[in-house]
């Protein structure tokens, strides 16, 4: 199973460019569904640009030092052998 998960105002509260406080039950859910095979991406609109700054990388180490790491940011890395689509594949967003 495949879950791709959005950052600002899923995993953490509005607060762009900064990275707002972990909404309530986020990470322990991720976790769960980790924890029951399920392969987590990253899916946000966050990237890393002069103009903003480190923005994804901040939102990727934020999930970290709070227990997840993903199987992708912004991709699904087993989806390259079939298609060239920018869309992240996945079966629940």
């Amino acid at each position: 199973m495949f879950i791709a998960v959005d950052f600002d105002g899923t995993i953490a509260e509005h607060d762009y460019p900064d990275i707002g406080l972990a909404v309530p039950g986020a990470f322990k859910w991720m976790r769960e569904w980790q924890d029951a095979g399920a392969k987590l991406m990253l899916w946000t609109m966050r990237s890393d640009t002069e103009g903003d700054g480190p923005t994804l990388t901040q939102a990727v180490e934020f999930c970290k030092a709070n227990g997840v790491e993903f199987y992708g940011v912004n991709k699904n890395p087993s989806q390259s052998s079939w298609t060239n689509s920018p869309k992240c594949y996945a079966n629940i967003y």
